[in-house]
């Protein structure tokens, strides 16, 4: 094989690692935009449910508003998105990142300009105070945000209720 020959067959193969790429950052951009559709949902369906003072009959926990159900079960599927973006999407991303970076540095050895996974890990992070947070640190405190979201309005409503009748 010509060296012309091996260089393209190398940057055709950096190409489709970059492909990769961006197809696990799309799949975790979708899921998170799904996740924050369905919080949304979520949110404006207990809104409605308070509004008409739907209640719930549950064991052990007798009447409750159904607003607060719905909150709970909503902070559950929350979790759920959390997992699949995280445990699944996240750790696919970040092995095609790897792979990304020990194919750059073999072609940096002959085209110095080649280094867009690395840049984009060095321009990932960001300083808040005295943290760096990186992409697993911002993804958790996403989920964190929503989560703490779902499970306060459960709380506010299923104790409010008493209060109201």
């Amino acid at each position: 094989m010509e060296k012309k020959d091996f260089f393209q067959m190398n940057i055709d193969i950096w190409k489709k690692i970059i492909d990769v790429q961006m197809h696990f950052n799309d799949m975790q951009m979708r899921v998170r935009n799904y996740a924050v559709l369905l919080l949304s949902a979520i949110i404006g369906v207990a809104g409605v449910s308070m509004k008409d003072n739907m209640i719930s009959h549950l064991p052990f926990f007798g009447d409750v508003p159904l607003a607060s159900v719905i909150l709970f079960l909503g902070a559950g599927i929350w979790l759920l998105f959390f997992f699949m973006d995280y445990f699944w999407y996240h750790k696919l991303l970040y092995g095609a990142v790897k792979k990304g970076v020990a194919m750059e540095k073999f072609l940096k050895q002959n085209f110095s300009h080649i280094d867009l996974t690395g840049e984009i890990g060095r321009s990932s992070p960001v300083k808040i105070a005295f943290f760096e947070l990186h992409s697993s640190m911002k993804m958790i405190i996403f989920y964190c945000l929503g989560f703490v979201i779902l499970f306060c309005l459960a709380f506010a409503t299923y104790f409010s209720y008493g209060r109201t009748h």
